[in-house]
C-alpha cells in the first residue's frame, strides 16, 4: 500500500512582486514542511511561515500539487 506524506511550500510575495526566500542548509528556498496528519494545508502553511519567518499570513491559495513516487511501482 501507498502511504503519502503531505509537506508544502509557499510563495510569499508583497505588493511590489518582492519574493520572500530563506536559507536553509546552505540552499535557497521557500518556507515550508511537512502538513501534519490531520491539518489542513491552509492551517499548516500558516503556521510553518509564521514559525520560519515571523511573518504572519492571511489568505494563501494553492497553485499546484505534484506527487514523487518513491519507488516505482504498477503503472510507473
Amino acid at each position: 500500500m501507498e502511504q503519502a506524506i503531505f509537506t508544502m511550500l509557499c510563495m510569499v510575495y508583497d505588493n511590489q512582486n518582492r519574493v520572500l526566500i530563506q536559507e536553509c542548509n546552505g540552499t535557497i528556498a521557500f518556507p515550508g514542511g511537512h502538513v501534519e496528519r490531520g491539518k489542513s494545508f491552509v492551517e499548516s502553511v500558516k503556521r510553518k511561515v509564521y514559525e520560519e519567518t515571523s511573518y504572519h499570513i492571511q489568505k494563501p491559495v494553492l497553485c499546484g500539487i505534484k506527487q514523487f513516487q518513491e519507488t516505482a511501482g504498477p503503472g510507473v
